[in-house]
């Protein structure tokens, strides 16, 4: 496979299958970086970045056939993690490379919404506390830095 998308591939037991002909691909943007999340209904969910004259990212989710698109926003933004929620939402964290860089957080609810930015470094971690609360964990040089979400 070449060219500018990105594919996922499922294990079957004894083999790598494609999981669909291609998440992403295009001609005016590429796919740089993707990650892919399971939530509790088995639906895999992808965060992708794709780079071009605007960077941005774009959720798809396997409908059975395709990768649906599902949203799509969060310009200048690279590094996506993304973990789904045990209410099946997706939450994901990006990073900015801008002035001041940051991380930022965000939840598909059904558009994509932030829920904060914080200042930091493309090393950075993503995690749900009690099932659906993001926290995010931000390292950098010169020290580390966990955030909480409060209430949802």
């Amino acid at each position: 496979w070449a060219g500018t998308g990105c594919m996922a591939r499922q294990w079957n037991g004894t083999d790598w299958v494609a999981l669909g002909a291609s998440i992403f691909t295009g001609t005016t943007y590429f796919c740089t970086q993707v990650t892919i999340a399971v939530g509790p209904t088995g639906v895999p969910t992808a965060a992708i970045a794709l780079s071009g004259s605007s960077p941005y990212v774009e959720v798809r989710a396997w409908d059975g056939v395709t990768w649906a698109s599902v949203a799509a926003g969060g310009f200048g933004l690279s590094s996506p993690l993304m973990r789904i929620g045990a209410d099946g939402v997706p939450v994901f964290a990006t990073y900015s490379s801008g002035f001041p860089s940051n991380v930022r957080v965000w939840r598909l609810t059904p558009t994509l919404v932030q829920l904060g930015a914080f200042d930091g470094d493309s090393s950075f971690d993503l995690r749900l506390f009690r099932g659906n609360t993001p926290m995010v964990l931000i390292g950098s040089l010169r020290d580390l830095r966990v955030y909480r979400q409060n209430a949802i």
